[in-house]
């Protein structure tokens, strides 16, 4: 950003602090799309259609816990970063 090739980028609230992006832009939005999170697992097809189904559900659920918390860690990341400038 700061060299001109790009003109803004989406980052959570508490990188845009701690990682001094205001130095360079030094605007940023708030939206509910920026408070989305979305992590993948990747795996071959094959892989995961020869995992019996007991770790299948195990996988399911640690997957979307983490995906929970990671969301709530980054909505307090803004929560934090808006509290303290």
């Amino acid at each position: 950003m700061q060299q001109g090739i790009i003109d803004g980028s989406m980052t959570y609230g508490n990188y845009y602090r701690d990682l001094k992006h205001y130095e360079v832009a030094p605007y940023l939005t708030v939206t509910p799309l920026l408070n989305m999170s979305s992590m993948v697992i990747l795996a071959s097809q094959k892989s995961w259609n020869d995992l019996p189904d007991d770790l299948k559900a195990i996988v399911n659920e640690a997957f979307r816990v983490f995906s929970e918390d990671h969301s709530h860690a980054n909505w307090w990341g803004y929560e934090d970063m808006i509290q303290k400038p």
